[in-house]
């Protein structure tokens, strides 16, 4: 398990070098969304790890770290298909903002890692 903190830096910079294109897994490796269809992951909520995936790099995070990257996209466990273009374009926007606030709002302070 890679320590919180790295967790943090590793999406900075993947951030910061314009990736964004983010997946999430549960740990057995079960397909659970990409950042336009964050809706899913209710559905596997009970799970305490995920594999996240940020432009091919992955890594395993806690959920609470996941929480605190997106918590207001846990959209009442429907599905994004459910969803217009317009709300999953949304979802996507909220999802980065999230991971900016989470890291500071200080990515170009950054060092490269």
């Amino acid at each position: 398990m890679i320590p919180e903190e790295q967790v943090q830096k590793i999406l900075a910079t993947l951030i910061r070098q314009g990736n964004k294109h983010i997946l999430l897994t549960n740990v057995t490796g079960r397909y659970v969304g990409n950042s336009g269809e964050i809706g899913k992951i209710l559905t596997e909520y009970a799970k305490k790890e995920w594999i996240v995936t940020v432009d091919g790099t992955s890594f395993i995070v806690k959920d609470e770290l996941l929480l605190r990257l997106c918590p207001e996209l846990y959209f009442e466990g429907r599905s994004m298909k459910n969803y217009s273009l317009e709300e999953r374009k949304e979802a996507r926007l909220k999802l980065l903002n999230g991971l900016y606030d989470v890291l500071g709002g200080s990515l170009s302070s950054m060092t490269d890692i």
